[in-house]
């Protein structure tokens, strides 16, 4: 059996988020709303995104190697917390766990109500640019990539690495994987063997970021974050992780021991993956990922 390579991400968010504007600036977009796609059509999506094949009239199967980025707005009048994701998109359960990524992209400020520093701060900002006050735009870092830079650099590692996973790593995806499957509140829709699957994509698409051959530790516990972020609370890391508003950390090699450590003794693991508490005696269920490599 044939397991893809690509990663899909889906955006769920309010208006007014910047859904359209990530999706303006990813690479090899549709511009096509994925909830406009008529319901007879779906089936042909979760071929083309799980075996990315796409059966035919002709008797014959065409490849469509290819990532999606898609984007919705929650049904109604925004994403109620109390109903499951698929619910919230009116996207049915098999096509949902095709994603290896669904980030909430809520306006958590809509629903205090009333007026804060941070509306009049937005208002100020359109009213200004609009008025054409807001300025030239500032000069770019040097550290800072252009896009067309970056675009290359993708490419090329996209192309040049197949990272190997280390035993650590594999224990740490297997762990996580474990403890989504045995929590209470996990939805159902999001906790098939294709979230192993997208763990161990994910893990090996850091790793190439990163310029590795192999998926380390680090890469495993970065992913978790990543996952733990689709369901806009970590139990793992700590406290609510709200993908609009969240920044990059300015000193990231000073608190990622410190995220590991935490990560890891929630997992009931050590650094090498080994369980902290045997029980029982008898191996760890998570010493190889057989076929999933």
């Amino acid at each position: 059996m044939r397991v893809r390579g690509e990663s899909h991400l889906l955006l769920v968010g309010d208006a007014g988020t910047g859904k359209s504007a990530l999706l303006r600036h990813a690479a090899r977009l549709s511009p096509r709303s994925f909830d406009s796609i008529r319901e007879h059509d779906r089936g042909a999506i979760h071929e083309a995104m799980e075996q990315q094949t796409l059966s035919a009239g002709l008797v014959c199967k065409l490849r469509t190697k290819c990532s999606v980025f898609a984007a919705c707005n929650p049904k109604g009048k925004g994403y109620d917390h109390d109903r499951s994701i698929s619910v919230n998109t009116g996207l049915p359960s098999p096509l949902l766990s095709r994603f290896d990524v669904v980030l909430l992209l809520l306006d958590k400020s809509r629903a205090g109500g009333g007026r804060s520093e941070e509306h009049d701060r937005d208002a100020q900002h359109i009213l200004r640019e609009a008025c054409g006050e807001e300025g030239p735009p500032p000069e770019p870092d040097a550290a800072t990539w252009p896009l067309e830079k970056m675009r290359a650099y993708v490419e090329f590692v996209r192309g040049s690495f197949r990272p190997s996973v280390t035993p650590p790593a594999q224990r740490a995806i297997v762990a996580y994987y474990s403890h989504q499957r045995q929590a209470d509140t996990t939805s159902e829709a999001r906790t098939t063997i294709r979230l192993l699957e997208s763990a161990v994509r994910l893990a090996q698409a850091h790793a190439r970021l990163m310029f590795r051959e192999e998926v380390t530790l680090l890469d495993a516990i970065y992913v978790i974050v990543v996952l733990e972020s689709s369901t806009l609370h970590s139990r793992l890391a700590g406290g609510s992780i709200c993908a609009l508003t969240s920044m990059f950390d300015e000193t990231p090699d000073a608190t990622y021991p410190l995220l590991r450590d935490k990560i890891l003794d929630s997992l009931g693991i050590d650094a090498e993956g080994r369980p902290l508490r045997q029980e029982g005696g008898g191996g760890y269920p998570g010493e190889r990922l057989g076929g999933y490599m």
